[in-house]
């Protein structure tokens, strides 16, 4: 999974395409930094649910499987002049995503789905 398909950062080629360009092809990014040095970051994001490590085993009380929310994140850096330098990937594990997870839950959330 990546935020950015890999076949359009292919696509970029390095000291030619433009900020401009790559925001025009993939939308504004999730966070822009600037570096002191004047090169920019550019961030794209995607979070999912997704079973934890193939581990299907059910969480505690259901019969669904343990879930951990993911984030995909690619990074682009770009010159001070605003040319594509390079690109790189990163996943983090955000944690239990799943329903059996109840320290997410209150009491108004219960009552609430019994119509209370």
């Amino acid at each position: 999974m990546y935020a950015v398909n890999p076949a359009i950062i292919a696509s970029f080629t390095a000291g030619v395409t433009t900020i401009d360009q790559v925001e025009t092809r993939l939308g504004k990014p999730a966070g822009a930094v600037r570096t002191p040095s004047g090169d920019q970051v550019i961030a794209y994001a995607v979070t999912r649910n997704e079973i934890y490590g193939n581990d299907r085993t059910p969480e505690t009380g259901t019969a669904l499987p343990k879930r951990h929310k993911m984030r995909y994140s690619t990074m682009l850096s770009f010159d001070a002049q605003g040319r594509w330098i390079r690109s790189w990937t990163r996943t983090d594990d955000l944690g239990d995503a799943s329903p059996g997870a109840l320290g997410n839950m209150g009491a108004g959330d219960i009552m609430r789905n019994i119509g209370g």
